[in-house]
């Protein structure tokens, strides 16, 4: 799964992306996007006498915007050559990772097919934003330009050139760029290649993003590189469908640069004579796949990824609600204060949460009752054997909590709000009226309900429901460290001044911070085109 990048010369055009072939959906294999696209009425498909233009440096319709002299100067950055060549273009190819292509064309899963066009529009809009660039003159001195804007063609394919299932978009960036004049100039393409890996993390972190919020769930390959793949698929499938990769690295070497790898990738064409239809290939895929023992990914109910998270979270305060009296307790302490919000928490990953609180050690005593025992952060503790009570290892599976990706559902995050709170409201009843629980709660004393209009969201409902055992007041089941939500001054966090009724504010992914990556480099198993 990588973002490969290579310049591509006036004469790749229609002919090389048309003939790379699209098995699935013909009539939407291509399009034009960016706001120069926009601003060249190129909003309809890519046909070949626009981009044959452009790529020359004209308009759709034939008039020289800019000369060949400006259009190709620039050298190119494409390791494979040095030498001056003719640069219509660059080819920023997004491919899916290996399992998610198996995933949405052997198995049937379409969704997937426009998660991976949605990362890749996203890693777009970045690119345009801030590295659309070109150069001009000033005062002597040649200055840099960013212009914002790029017409870019973009071609939607599903097949490796061995006809492996590969969801693979060729992204054709124009050597164009318009100043703030009219005039026309070439694009600066150096600070793209410098970007390129940013640019791969962005593409894969989306899409992992995407396809988490349809209820899969991830493997991470290569933590360097940001590497992932479905669960549920090892490498030996992954590369069974992975013959174009291997038949790069073969030719390229195990020394070559990923640019290299890239250009053999786009140089070498398809096999000659060779075609298939739609039905025999997907018959293909169905029989290696059943050769090699390969099953779907399993999808669970992206719902349930909150309710799982709030489990955790409401598991926790509980925890941390009873160590503040107590270092040791009975494991029903726990479970009725938890229970205490109904419909809110499931039993078995309750009592998983339970198990795997890392502040927490459990022996029986004499009576047969399960004890726990609060130790402070930093203190190792005993693992803890699923078996004491009676959970499988597959209700532990079905259990886990799993990561949610959706950055936008701001009434699922009100709702983890208003229910912690309540949970909090509930504690302070409990004290009075719930027998076997310890009646004197001191560090409750003087601690008011977190207010949520002076609260504001700034990520995701997941994090929301974060917890840490080292808060001052326990029932605060969102911290500080993990929290998306800014405490009140009283808590010795900041207010927020522009909080919208309820508390919620809405982000953009302009406000997610997203990690660089320190490399990028070709993998057998991702097929480079």
């Amino acid at each position: 799964m990588v973002v490969s990048i290579a310049n591509i010369s006036p004469t790749h055009g229609m002919d090389y992306y048309t003939k790379e072939g699209n098995y699935l959906n013909l009539e939407d294999c291509s399009n034009w996007y960016g706001k120069l696209a926009k601003a060249l009425n190129l909003s309809e498909s890519v046909d070949d006498q626009p981009l044959a233009c452009l790529l020359r440096g004209r308009s759709p319709n034939g008039e020289t915007l800019i000369d060949k002299s400006r259009l190709y100067s620039q050298r190119s950055d494409d390791s494979a050559s040095k030498k001056i060549r003719e640069r219509a273009g660059i080819d920023l190819t997004t491919s899916a990772p290996k399992s998610v292509s198996i995933q949405a064309l052997v198995f049937g899963d379409r969704r997937l097919e426009i998660a991976h066009q949605v990362a890749t529009v996203r890693m777009l809009d970045f690119l345009e934003e801030r590295y659309a660039i070109t150069r001009q003159t000033q005062n002597g001195k040649r200055q840099k330009v960013l212009t914002g804007q790029l017409a870019i063609a973009q071609f939607h394919h599903d097949t490796s050139r061995e006809f492996d299932p590969q969801l693979h978009t060729h992204n054709i960036i124009l050597n164009l760029q318009q100043l703030p004049n009219g005039k026309w100039r070439s694009l600066d393409n150096a600070e793209i290649y410098q970007a390129k890996m940013l640019l791969g993390q962005i593409y894969r972190n989306e899409l992992a993003q995407e396809v988490q919020y349809l209820g899969y769930e991830i493997q991470v390959t290569n933590h360097r590189l940001g590497l992932w793949e479905l669960k549920g698929y090892s490498s030996d499938q992954i590369k069974a469908f992975s013959k174009r990769s291997q038949q790069i690295q073969q030719q390229a070497g195990d020394d070559a640069s990923s640019e290299h790898k890239a250009w053999i990738a786009i140089s070498s064409g398809r096999k000659e004579k060779q075609q298939i239809s739609r039905e025999e290939l997907e018959a293909r895929w169905m029989q290696d796949a059943t050769e090699i023992g390969l099953q779907p990914a399993t999808i669970q109910d992206p719902r349930e990824t909150v309710r799982l998270k709030l489990t955790q979270a409401i598991t926790n305060a509980a925890i941390d609600y009873l160590a503040q009296h107590s270092a040791v307790f009975r494991r029903e302490e726990i479970e009725r204060i938890a229970l205490m919000q109904i419909g809110q928490v499931r039993f078995t990953a309750l009592q998983i949460a339970i198990d795997e609180h890392p502040n927490l050690t459990f022996h029986v005593n004499e009576e047969g009752q399960q004890l726990c025992t609060y130790q402070p952060t930093g203190i190792a503790h005993a693992s803890t054997s699923h078996n004491v009570r009676g959970l499988t290892e597959q209700d532990r599976t079905d259990s886990t909590p799993r990561v949610r990706s959706d950055d936008s559902q701001s009434t699922e995050a009100l709702h983890t709000l208003h229910a912690l709170e309540q949970f909090r409201q509930d504690l302070r009843a409990l004290a009075a009226t719930c027998p076997g629980i310890p009646t004197e709660r001191s560090g409750l004393a003087g601690v008011e309900p977190l207010d949520s209009s002076d609260c504001r969201t700034t990520g995701t409902p997941a994090t929301m429901a974060e917890t840490a055992s080292s808060h001052p007041d326990p029932t605060q089941a969102i911290t500080r460290e993990t929290s998306t939500i800014d405490q009140p001054s009283e808590y010795g966090g900041k207010q927020s001044d522009d909080a919208v009724p309820g508390g919620i504010n809405h982000t953009t992914d302009n406000d997610i911070e997203r990690p660089n990556q320190e490399a990028e480099e070709f993998e057998l198993g991702r097929d480079v085109h």
